[in-house]
């Protein structure tokens, strides 16, 4: 019965985003209309006036509808030193394999949002299974574009583990980023204790 139970609440918690995304299209419309320059350039969406809809669920739904597609790969679940014996480091898996995808999306002040679902290695080569959603404030690090920049914010984020049934766990963390033109690097720390958290872990992400 227990497998059962993993993807009925993988389901539910899918299920739930996906209905309150799609809630966010009912017929609200905003002060002014995307130009078709808007919809199809490189950032998706930069006028003021779905920006300033704002609210959670309304900014969920206009990242899914108006973002670009966003491939992650992970590469790197760095355990900090301090928190664990060699012994115990040299038994887990810290170069994961996995993969996945999302949306993104721009405002017009630079600063960037995200909804992402990512499987991949955990720590003891177990499956694990991320669904998320990312703000980023970002600063250019070039006077002249925006094409490398530097972000900080958050992530709330959906995780299923097979220690915990792959119930899933809610969680805040932080996360920080850098991007060159079409190409981010973003890491986020979950912290912990002696012997548990206390863990990087960092993943490509690439515009497609």
């Amino acid at each position: 019965m227990r497998p059962r139970c993993i993807w009925c609440s993988w389901r539910s918690a899918l299920a739930v985003t996906v209905v309150a995304a799609c809630s966010t299209f009912l017929p609200v419309a905003p002060a002014m209309a995307p130009s078709r320059s808007q919809r199809e350039g490189p950032t998706a969406l930069t006028y003021r006036a779905l920006r300033d809809r704002g609210g959670f669920w309304r900014n969920l739904g206009d990242t899914l509808r108006y973002g670009e597609t966003m491939e992650f790969v992970p590469v790197s679940t760095y355990h900090l030193r301090f928190a664990y014996t060699p012994e115990k480091i040299a038994s887990y898996t810290e170069w994961p394999l996995g993969l996945g995808f999302g949306r993104a999306l721009t405002d017009a002040q630079g600063n960037r949002r995200e909804v992402f679902a990512i499987v991949h290695e955990d720590s003891a080569a177990r499956v694990q299974c991320n669904l998320g959603y990312i703000y980023l404030w970002s600063q250019p690090l070039l006077a002249s574009s925006r094409s490398v920049t530097l972000g900080a914010g958050y992530v709330l984020l959906l995780m299923g583990r097979w220690d915990w049934s792959y119930v899933p766990l809610p969680l805040i963390l932080p996360i920080a980023s850098l991007t060159v033109s079409r190409v981010s690097v973003e890491s986020t720390f979950v912290p912990g204790w002696i012997g548990y958290g206390n863990v990087l872990f960092t993943w490509l992400q690439f515009r497609l």
